[in-house]
């Protein structure tokens, strides 16, 4: 049941994440100065990036511990959020 509901929320988000990004397409031409084309491209790889990171996020939890997907999420996600935050590095 825990997983049924955790699929109905990340259904509910992964489709208010894509319409407010449909809904922001004049400013993201506007912002970056590129064509709808461009934006709508953009759209599409996000949704891919997405599917494909669902299913590889499925098949790593079957394989591996969840505190050792957490602690290598955390090593190489962090140092590297860190550095393009970082503007001296």
């Amino acid at each position: 049941m825990p997983a049924l509901i955790s699929i109905a929320i990340l259904a509910f988000t992964g489709t208010l994440i894509e319409t407010s990004m449909n809904v922001t397409f004049p400013t993201l031409m506007r912002t970056f100065t590129v064509s709808l084309q461009a934006v709508q491209w953009l759209t599409s790889g996000y949704l891919v990036v997405m599917a494909l990171t669902m299913m590889c996020s499925a098949f790593l939890q079957r394989r591996f511990p969840l505190l050792a997907l957490f602690d290598t999420a955390n090593t190489t996600l962090n140092p590297s959020s860190f550095a393009i935050t970082n503007p001296r590095l």
